[in-house]
């Protein structure tokens, strides 16, 4: 989620950089989570 308000500028300013780094975190912390899922697929719309 948090990466998403980069994303779209939810609360923040847009940052596209920013949102794909946060969207990778997620995933380290733990890839077989959903919400390991959901970034990727947010950080597909980023490309």
């Amino acid at each position: 989620m948090h990466g998403q308000s980069y994303q779209i500028g939810e609360g923040v300013t847009p940052d596209r950089a920013k949102a794909r780094a946060l969207y990778e975190k997620s995933c380290a912390i733990d890839p077989d989570f959903s919400a390991c899922d959901y970034a990727n697929e947010l950080s597909r719309t980023l490309e």
